[in-house]
C-alpha cells in the first residue's frame, strides 16, 4: 500500500513536470499492482480541518493568482488564447507535438508561466489542493486575486468597479473549476469561466433593469418624465443633436421682438421636420407665434419706413427751409444781373459824359486861344483904312470868355470822372464777390461742347434733346443774351422730360446716357446761376441733405406697400408680409435706389427678409413631417425603456395595461405640449436635447470593463488550475 502511495505521488509529480513518458509508465505500474475486481478506493472525506494547511493553500492560491496573472499577461496574447480555446493546447505544445511526430523524438513541451510557478511551489513543499472543496476554494482565491491584479493593470478605477472585477474573477474561476471536475475539456472550461465571469454583471444589470423599468413606468406621470420623453423624441429626430443644441444656445432674434423657432434655429433638418409635425398638433400656439413674428416684422419695417404723415411733414419742412433759400438765390441772380447791366450802363454813360465835357473844355480853350491870337495881330476896322492894334478891335472885348468857360468845365469833368470811378469800383466789387451776369451763353456753350463730343454727337437722342434745350434757352434770353434765373431754373427741372421725349421720338432709350445728359446740363445751369448769385449751390446742398430721409422713406414705404398680402391677422388687424413679395420688392429697391439707403437700413431690411425666410423653413421641399407614430404611445415607450423611439409590438402589448393610466393622466398630451414649448423656445429646446444625452453610458462601460477583466483573469488561470489540481 505504501508502494502504491509512493507511485501515486510520483505520478502526480511526473505529470506536473510534463514528463509524459514517465507518467505513463507509473500509471501502467499502478494498474498492474491493483486487483482486477477492485477499484480505487475513493478519497475519504476529511473529518477535521488543518488550519495551517488551509492557510498554506490560500497563500498558494493567492500567489498563483497574483504572480500567475502578471506572468500570463505577456504570454496570453489573443493568438495564444484563441489557439488554446480551439485546440486545448498552446502554440508551443502544438509545435513540440509536430516536431516529435516528424522526427520521432519524445521532447516535452515547455510549460506556461503558471505551470512553472505551480511546479516551483510544489517543489518548495507547498501543499496542493486534493479534495474537491479544496480545489474549488483554491480556484476561487486564484480568480479573485488574479482579477484584482489584472483589473489594476487594466485601468479599472473606483472601489465598486474593483469589487465587480473581483466578483467576476471569483465566479469565473469557480465556473471553470466546476466544469473541469465535471469532466469538461479545456474548451469547455474556458467558456464556463467566461460565462461565469459575467454572472455578477448580469445579476447587477437585471436588478438595475428592474429598478429602471419601475422608474420608467412612473416617469410619464411626472413633468420631469414627460420632459425626458420629449427630449428623447427630439434627440431621436435630430440629425446631429450636439450641434443642434449648440446652435439653439447661440440663436438670437434676427428682427427685434421676433422670437425664433427651434426648428430653423437648430439648423438641423430633422428638428425642422419635427417642428412641422408639432405645428400640425398645436395650431393655436404656433398661430400665436406667427402673429407675434408678423407684428415684430411690421413694427421694424414701419420704424424704417415711417408713416405717410411723417413723410409729408419731412417734405414740408424741406420746402419751408430750402424754398426761401432757392427764391433768395434766384432773386439775387436776377438782381445781380440787373446790377451788372445798370453799372455797365452807368459806366458807359459817365464815360461818354466825361468825354463830352472834355471836348467842351477843349473847345473853350481853343476859342480863348484864337481870341488871344487875334488881339495880338493888327486889326483893320474898315477895308482900305489904316490898321489899328488888335487890342482896340472888337475881339479884345471877348478875351477871357473861353478861359472862363474852360475853367467852368473842370468841376463838371471831375464829377463825371467821380461817377465813372464809382461805377467801375462797384462793378469790380461785384465781380470780386464771384457774381457775373446770368447769360445764356454759359449754358449754351456747354451744350455746344457736348454736341461736338465724339460719340455723343452721333446720338440722335443727344442731338434732339440738347437741341431742344438750346432752342428753349434762346427763346427765353433777351437780345443781349441775358436770361431770367426763374426761367433757367424751370428749364433745369424739365431737362429730364426733354431727354425722355427725345428718346421716345427716336425709339431709342439708354438709361445711363439719359441720366448722364441730364446731370451734365443741370450742372452747367447750376454753375451759371451760382455765378450770378453765389449761394444757389448752398441751397442745392441743403435741399439734397433734407431730401435724403425723404427719399429713404419713399423707397422703404414702396417696399412696405408692395410686400403686403391680402390676408390680415385677426389678432392685430395688420396685413401679413409675404416672404416672396418682400424679397422681390427689396431687390428692386436696392437695384434702383440702393444708393439712397444707408448700410444700416439695408442690413435691417435684409434681416426682415431673413426672418421671413426662417418662418418658411418648414415648407422646404427637403422637409417631410414625421409620421403620426412619432407622437403616439410615447409614455408606453418610456415605460419599457424605449424613450422616444417606437416600441416593438410585443413590448407594446405587454405594457398595454398601462395605457388607461397614462390616458387618464394625459401624459402623451403633456409630452406634446412640452414639444410645442421646445419648438417655440430655442433655449428650452437646447436644454431638452442636452438632458436627453445618456449620462449612464460611461458608468455602464466602466462596469462592463471591470467584468470583462475579471472574466479574462479567471479564464487565464483556469489552465494552471487544472494542471496543479489534477488528482
Amino acid at each position: 500500500m505504501a508502494d502504491l502511495t509512493a507511485a501515486y505521488t510520483a505520478l502526480q509529480k511526473a505529470d506536473a513536470a510534463g514528463d509524459t513518458a514517465g507518467a505513463k509508465q507509473l500509471a501502467d505500474y499502478i494498474r498492474g499492482q491493483q486487483a482486477p475486481q477492485s477499484a480505487p478506493a475513493p478519497i475519504a472525506p476529511a473529518t477535521s480541518v488543518d488550519p495551517l494547511r488551509q492557510t498554506a493553500l490560500v497563500g498558494r492560491a493567492a500567489g498563483e493568482g497574483v504572480l500567475g496573472t502578471l506572468g500570463s499577461v505577456a504570454e496570453n496574447t489573443p493568438f495564444n488564447l484563441v489557439t488554446r480555446a480551439l485546440t486545448g493546447k498552446t502554440p508551443q505544445e502544438l509545435g513540440t507535438a509536430a516536431t516529435n511526430k516528424v522526427l520521432g523524438t519524445h521532447l516535452s513541451a515547455p510549460g506556461s508561466y503558471g505551470d512553472l510557478l505551480s511546479r516551483f511551489l510544489t517543489y518548495l513543499g507547498a501543499p496542493t489542493p486534493e479534495t474537491s472543496g479544496e480545489q474549488f476554494a483554491s480556484a476561487g482565491v486564484r480568480g479573485t486575486t488574479g482579477a484584482l491584479t489584472l483589473g489594476g493593470a487594466g485601468g479599472v478605477t473606483g472601489v465598486p468597479n474593483a469589487i465587480r472585477a473581483g466578483l467576476s474573477g471569483t465566479t469565473g474561476a469557480l465556473s471553470s473549476e466546476g466544469a473541469r471536475q465535471a469532466g469538461a475539456g479545456p474548451v469547455g472550461q474556458f467558456f464556463a469561466g467566461l460565462l461565469g465571469g459575467f454572472a455578477p454583471s448580469a445579476v447587477e444589470e437585471t436588478a438595475r433593469l428592474a429598478t429602471r423599468t419601475a422608474a420608467n413606468i412612473a416617469s410619464p406621470l411626472t413633468r420631469a418624465g414627460q420632459q425626458q420623453i420629449a427630449g428623447q423624441v427630439m434627440a431621436s429626430q435630430a440629425e446631429d443633436p450636439q450641434t443642434a443644441a449648440a446652435n439653439l444656445r447661440a440663436a438670437q432674434p434676427v428682427v427685434p421682438n421676433s422670437p425664433r423657432n427651434a426648428g430653423e434655429a437648430s439648423q438641423d433638418l430633422g428638428l425642422v421636420a419635427l417642428e412641422k409635425g408639432v405645428r400640425a398638433r398645436n395650431t393655436a400656439d404656433f398661430g400665436q407665434r406667427i402673429s407675434e413674428q408678423n407684428a415684430a416684422r411690421q413694427a421694424e419695417l414701419a420704424n424704417l419706413a415711417r408713416s405717410p404723415a411723417e413723410l409729408n411733414a419731412a417734405i414740408k419742412y424741406r420746402n419751408d427751409v430750402s424754398g426761401p433759400m432757392r427764391e433768395q438765390a434766384l432773386s439775387d441772380a436776377n438782381a445781380n444781373t440787373i446790377r451788372f447791366q445798370t453799372l455797365a450802363g452807368t459806366i458807359e454813360n459817365r464815360f461818354r459824359s466825361k468825354a463830352s465835357a472834355l471836348q467842351d473844355q477843349a473847345r473853350f480853350q481853343t476859342f480863348e486861344s484864337q481870341n488871344q491870337g487875334m488881339v495880338a495881330q493888327p486889326y483893320t476896322p474898315v477895308p482900305g483904312y489904316p490898321q489899328v492894334p488888335g487890342r482896340l478891335g472888337p475881339v479884345a472885348n471877348r478875351l477871357g470868355e473861353g478861359a472862363a468857360a474852360s475853367a467852368d468845365m473842370d468841376p463838371i469833368i471831375a464829377q463825371r470822372q467821380a461817377e465813372l470811378t464809382s461805377a467801375q469800383n462797384e462793378l469790380a466789387r461785384l465781380k470780386a464777390s464771384g457774381a457775373s451776369p446770368l447769360e445764356m451763353s454759359k449754358v449754351s456753350n456747354r451744350i455746344d461742347g457736348i454736341l461736338q463730343t465724339p460719340g455723343l454727337r452721333a446720338s440722335q437722342v443727344v442731338q434732339k434733346a440738347l437741341g431742344t434745350v438750346k432752342d428753349k434757352l434762346a427763346s427765353l434770353a433777351d437780345e443781349s443774351g441775358i436770361i431770367d434765373a426763374q426761367d433757367l431754373y424751370t428749364v433745369r427741372k424739365e431737362i429730364g422730360n426733354y431727354v425722355q421725349q427725345a428718346a421716345k421720338e427716336s425709339g431709342s432709350w439708354d438709361k445711363r446716357l439719359a441720366s448722364g445728359l441730364q446731370i451734365d446740363v443741370q450742372h452747367s445751369i447750376d454753375d451759371a446761376i451760382e455765378s450770378a448769385a453765389p449761394g444757389f449751390k448752398a441751397y442745392l446742398e441743403r435741399y439734397q441733405d433734407l431730401s435724403k430721409p425723404i427719399d429713404q422713406m419713399k423707397v422703404i414705404q414702396e417696399i412696405q406697400r408692395r410686400s403686403q398680402l391680402n390676408s390680415d391677422d385677426i389678432t392685430t388687424g395688420q396685413s401679413f408680409l409675404g416672404p416672396g413679395k418682400f424679397s422681390t420688392a427689396l431687390d428692386t429697391a436696392i437695384q434702383k435706389s440702393g444708393a439712397k439707403l444707408t448700410p444700416d437700413q439695408i442690413e435691417r431690411l435684409n434681416a426682415i427678409r431673413t426672418d421671413l425666410q426662417y418662418g418658411q423653413a418648414i415648407n422646404s421641399p427637403l422637409i417631410k413631417a414625421p409620421g403620426s407614430d412619432t407622437f403616439q404611445n410615447l409614455s408606453i415607450a418610456q415605460a419599457i425603456g424605449m424613450g422616444g423611439r417606437t416600441a416593438h409590438p410585443i413590448a407594446t402589448v405587454l405594457t398595454k395595461p398601462l395605457s388607461w393610466l397614462y390616458r387618464i393622466a394625459g401624459t402623451d398630451q403633456g409630452v406634446n405640449e412640452i414639444l410645442a414649448q421646445a419648438m417655440l423656445d430655442p433655449k428650452f429646446a437646447a436644454q431638452m436635447l442636452e438632458r436627453a444625452t445618456p449620462k449612464s453610458v460611461g458608468a455602464f462601460s466602466a462596469r462592463l470593463r471591470a467584468a470583462a477583466l475579471g472574466t479574462a483573469a479567471s479564464s487565464t488561470l483556469s489552465g494552471s488550475s487544472a494542471a496543479q489540481s489534477t488528482p
